[in-house]
């Protein structure tokens, strides 16, 4: 749409001048559409009064719609506005429409019963129906606005749709009229509707493609009552909607994206409720609609990914706010939910009043699609903090979304708006969504397409495990560079050698909790491997993972042996690529992202010095446009630019956005070809485009492909790997732990949505006579001294020897201090008030930072970490370090979660809540020590205020502590100034 087509706000003096003839019951109806090409001269503007008289004109060239529509009837004073109207906007592409309106009880569909007593709010242009049936062109999805007041002439809005700008965002602005008269009133109310509204997700939409979908969803953010619009007494509205769009060669394609959470969580909040100087009741304008059964129809596993388990997102959050409402309508105090998360964020702008801001912080990977970072903000529903608190004091509306994004993560910040002096408490309820996700899947028709997936030989043990026969293990074979690896270790790079070395074995599993050492089992057995009969050539390794602090420790092991394996067999080096991206500065110069950076600018420089490299380039580029069949497609097209900069540089100096997605394509597959050795995050192989790279080299190598931290990935997650053609599968993992715990929901369809520990209890089940998948257990705590290791075996039931760790450092603290402080002040006398449960404590960072320098300061050459299962407890620790020193080299801040694969000489365990960790969490954080672990926490206070919470792990802890002497009691009144004194605490 041209520039010229935009109207400016002073040129609808018209509207004010037609609006004169009508009265209250007037409604104007602007309709925006796309310019047709062969429409483009056709502008038609026409005019509904209460007589159903319609007035009409058309131009000239537009004479066949015009034999078909009625013979008009027209006034003097319709004449002058088709004239006035003429002259005017005779380039216009819009249809602009005013139709009767009367004022009827009939129901809104953005209203429930509780609210529909307002006769003023409840009007709904109920003649777009006899519009519809002939008077004029059927109404295409636009936005309607009308405005009723009692004593008043109507007011009119009108929207324009910009340009589509480079970026890709389509903004409908909305706008009054500038030069409004002094005395003019101020509008009291103003009802939107619109008719993308009535979209949602039903069977129809369900069953067509994944593009008509995200149309949709597009459509369904145009509702403008979604958001806090500004006030209702300012001069002017205005607002932006913006939906995210790719652009293609040919045409933009709305992605599902980023707009999926305006679909769930946003309630509809009318006008009238916005102006309210008190919260409007949560029961007023919410569409209690229940969401139509999501069918699951797709032909292959992306596609479930990306069209159904979205679907299934919001078909869950939709009944579990049903359940929301009923609870409060029934009286309930709250529902039962798994944790809150919440940061209050205090502003001077908002000392004075009522108004509260609460920011909360969401970091998901975007490894898949841009809707994955809005899964998390899906899950989130409010409930009051007390029992005196009412319900309608916590209820909040958005007021912004604030997105800082780099390559892998997006942190967004959405602030809330709560009017209530009482305090806000938010509850994501990931885990339990996940685990109803699971019911809702079809699982015939999953099996049915699992069993379809590229006729992979391991889809069959996916399904039925127990029907699937290994055979025994040949020998254990000589393994070289095992060094000081335990038995079990060593069996591990044993049976890996088996099974890639063999050709009737396909699968392995690893059985290993925290601290048995898998990290090092899986490095050992990639290095024997790589040495035994110079396989290089022929095997190709795989590591896939979900957490990204064990897949850094993974890849910086690997980047080392990469090094060193060269001058052991006197053979060129192994060739490592990290997928995607990571934390860790070494292991992030291996990425394919920096490699392909690199090699961008080598390009440049050698395409100025040679010019046979452009040469050599051009040709490749006409190959590839050879191979394609269509010619006009939009990725040949790109070719040909891409070819076009090549013939116009260096001249040109500038390589177009063309070429830059031909070199990384082109780059990543040759990386991807001749990598030895690949690791990445599971989540990776949704992008096709990676499987399909991945699978270019699987004639010529054998892939052996390892899963660790199997546990933590469900049936659907495992079965990503099905669509690359893997030789060799062993998972790693420990069927101790559920990264979900198990519903009672999910067994009653007796279906186990842990694919590992299905796998051990098949080899369980399985009859003596018959063997099955192997099995090798890791249950030897490897890391740490005597003390720790015959501490930690208490505490968690492990068995192993009692030999230190050498790499063990004698120092003068112990190895094992629990610190019991008192430093948060008085706790809440009631254990309901969820305020108790803040995850941070800036006198626990405090303590923990000064035993952490001075440490580091009395033994520099150990490694110090602090750990916190909390993000807000991290945030709060390292912000205390850097107010203290600047940088302080050797010190590590981390979460447990992040932390997990790795090590350190020195742990401090900053616990904060330490009845709500789980036995998972625990034996991560206490299995990280090489040398002394230190576990900080308010023990004390909440065991006594939570005797539930206290669990079998912490009651072991606390008794080995004391029957050791290793346990430490800090008052109220511990000097966290005087850093010396924080040392004196650990020292033996």
């Amino acid at each position: 749409r041209e520039t010229t087509d935009e109207i400016e706000d002073e040129d609808i003096g018209w509207l004010k001048e037609l609006s004169q003839s009508y009265d209250d019951s007037c409604a104007l109806v602007i309709n925006e559409e796309e310019a047709d090409a062969d429409q483009s001269t056709s502008n038609s503007f026409s005019f509904l009064k209460h007589d159903d008289n319609e007035i009409c004109f058309d131009d000239e060239d537009n004479t066949n719609e015009k034999q078909d529509k009625p013979q008009e009837t027209e006034t003097k004073s319709c004449q002058e506005l088709q004239d006035k109207i003429k002259d005017k906007y005779a380039t216009l592409k819009k249809t602009i429409e005013i139709i009767d309106a009367p004022a009827m009880t009939s129901k809104s569909p953005r209203r429930s019963k509780r609210s529909s007593g307002n006769k003023k709010t409840s009007i709904e242009p109920t003649s777009r129906n006899s519009v519809e049936n002939g008077l004029i062109e059927k109404n295409k999805p636009g936005l309607s606005f009308y405005c009723r007041s009692a004593n008043e002439s109507p007011k009119f809005l009108r929207t324009s749709l910009k340009d589509k700008s480079r970026n890709g965002l389509d903004d409908v602005v909305l706008k009054n009229d500038v030069k409004q008269t002094k005395n003019k009133p101020n509008v009291k109310q103003v009802n939107f509707q619109s008719d993308a509204e009535q979209v949602r997700f039903d069977n129809e939409d369900t069953t067509r493609s994944v593009k008509t979908i995200q149309r949709d969803t597009i459509k369904l953010n145009t509702n403008p009552s979604v958001y806090k619009l500004q006030s209702m007494q300012s001069q002017s509205i205005r607002h932006t909607l913006s939906g995210m769009e790719r652009h293609y060669v040919t045409n933009a394609r709305p992605t599902l994206g980023d707009n999926i959470y305006l679909l769930s969580w946003l309630c509809s909040w009318l006008p009238q409720q916005m102006t309210m100087e008190l919260p409007p009741p949560i029961f007023k304008g919410i569409p209690l609609e229940k969401v139509d059964h999501v069918k699951q129809d797709y032909k292959n596993i992306v596609d479930f990914y990306e069209t159904i388990e979205p679907l299934l997102y919001h078909q869950v959050w939709n009944e579990m706010y049903l359940q929301y409402v009923k609870e409060f309508r029934r009286g309930a105090k709250h529902i039962t939910l798994l944790r809150e998360t919440i940061e209050h964020v205090p502003t001077r702008i908002f000392q004075n009043s009522k108004k509260r801001l609460f920011r909360i912080q969401c970091s998901i990977k975007n490894t898949i699609s841009k809707w994955l970072q809005e899964k998390q903000i899906l899950l989130l529903t409010f409930s009051p903090v007390s029992a005196e608190t009412s319900p309608f004091e916590c209820f909040a509306y958005m007021i912004a979304i604030d997105r800082h994004s780099n390559n892998t993560s997006f942190d967004l910040n959405i602030t809330l708006d709560v009017v209530s002096e009482k305090e806000l408490t938010l509850f994501p309820t990931r885990v339990e969504i996940h685990a109803q996700i699971l019911t809702r899947v079809d699982m015939n028709h999953w099996k049915g397409v699992l069993l379809r997936c590229g006729n992979n030989p391991l889809s069959r043990t996916f399904l039925n495990p127990v029907n699937i026969a290994e055979p025994p293990l040949i020998r254990m074979r000589d393994l070289e560079n095992v060094g000081t690896c335990t038995l079990g270790q060593k069996h591990v790079a044993s049976t890996f050698l088996d099974v890639c070395l063999e050709n009737d074995r396909k699968l392995v599993l690893v059985d290993a909790p925290a601290g048995t050492g898998k990290t090092t089992a899986i490095v050992k057995a990639i290095e024997n491997l790589l040495l035994y009969s110079h396989p290089s050539p022929h095997h190709r390794i795989l590591v896939f993972g979900s957490g990204v602090g064990s897949m850094d420790e993974i890849s910086g092991q690997l980047i080392n042996l990469r090094k060193s394996l060269a001058s052991q067999a006197q053979k060129k080096k192994i060739k490592f690529l990290r997928l995607d991206d990571s934390q860790d500065a070494e292991v992030k110069t291996y990425t394919c992202a920096e490699f392909i950076q690199s090699d961008l600018k080598g390009f440049k420089k050698e395409a100025l010095e040679n010019p046979d490299v452009l040469k050599w380039r051009r040709d490749k580029i006409s190959d590839l446009i050879s191979k394609e069949p269509d010619k006009q497609s939009p990725y040949c097209q790109s070719l040909m630019k891409a070819m076009k900069d090549v013939d116009n540089y260096p001249e040109a100096n500038v390589l177009s956005k063309d070429f830059h997605l031909y070199f990384f394509k082109n780059q990543k597959l040759a990386l991807i070809d001749k990598a030895d050795i690949m690791c990445c995050n599971l989540k990776e192989l949704l992008n096709l485009e990676n499987c399909n790279y991945i699978n270019v080299n699987s004639q010529r190598k054998t892939t052996v492909c390892i899963i660790e931290d199997a546990n933590q990935c469900t049936d659907l997650d495992l079965s990503l790997i099905l669509q690359l053609h893997i030789d060799k599968l062993i998972l790693i993992g420990d069927s101790t732990v559920d990264a979900i715990l198990p519903f009672a929901c999910l067994y009653k369809k007796n279906f186990h949505w842990n694919l590992f520990k299905r796998l051990i209890r098949a080899k369980a089940a399985s009859h003596s006579r018959k063997q099955m998948i192997p099995v090798v257990k890791l249950n030897h705590i490897h890391r740490g001294t005597s003390t720790l290791r015959r501490n930690i075996m208490a505490v968690f039931g492990h068995s192993g020897t009692m030999e230190g760790d050498p790499k063990s450092s004698n120092v003068n603290f112990m190895d094992w201090c629990v610190i019991d402080h008192r430093l948060e002040g008085v706790v809440a006398p009631s254990a309901s008030d969820k305020t108790i449960r803040i995850k941070s404590c800036d006198q626990e960072a405090s303590l923990v930072v000064n035993i952490a320098i001075e440490v580091k300061n009395k033994y520099p050459h150990l490694s110090v970490v602090i750990i916190t299962p909390f993000d807000n407890q991290k945030a709060v620790i390292a912000r205390t370090v850097s107010n203290k020193h600047e940088e302080i080299p050797g010190i590590w801040v981390s979460s447990v979660t992040e932390f997990m694969g790795r090590q350190a000489d020195v742990v401090i365990f900053s616990t904060k809540l330490p009845y709500a960790l789980t036995r998972s969490v625990l034996e991560v954080a206490f299995t990280r020590a090489r040398s002394s672990l230190i576990i900080v926490g308010n023990f004390s206070t909440h065991f006594a205020r939570n005797p539930s919470y206290t669990g079998i792990e912490w009651a072991k802890v606390l008794e080995i502590s004391k029957n050791t002497r290793s346990l430490r009691t800090v008052g109220h009144n511990f000097d966290l100034e005087n850093e010396k004194q924080a040392l004196s605490l650990i020292l033996k």
